[in-house]
């Protein structure tokens, strides 16, 4: 029997800038990729969600990386 495993709630960062620095700055797309992977092939539910709410900033992104390229280009996941 299959273990049922709860949701899981991936929180990112909604702020582009650090503080009044000016500094761009954001989450980097691996970082939330690469374990939304490992829990959707466990078939774990998974919803992302930013402190702000709307498009969370990606800062940094290379898809070179397979797992980065799929999620880029997955219509829902945009």
């Amino acid at each position: 029997m299959k273990p049922a495993y709860k949701p899981v709630l991936c929180v990112v960062s909604s702020h582009p800038i650090k503080g009044a620095s000016g500094v761009p700055t954001g989450f980097f797309l691996a970082e939330l990729t690469h374990p939304l992977k490992v829990l959707e092939d466990a078939g774990i539910k998974t919803t992302i969600a930013s402190i702000r709410g709307g498009q969370p900033p990606v800062d940094g992104f290379d898809l070179s990386d397979p797992v980065n390229a799929w999620y880029w280009n997955e219509t829902d996941f945009q």
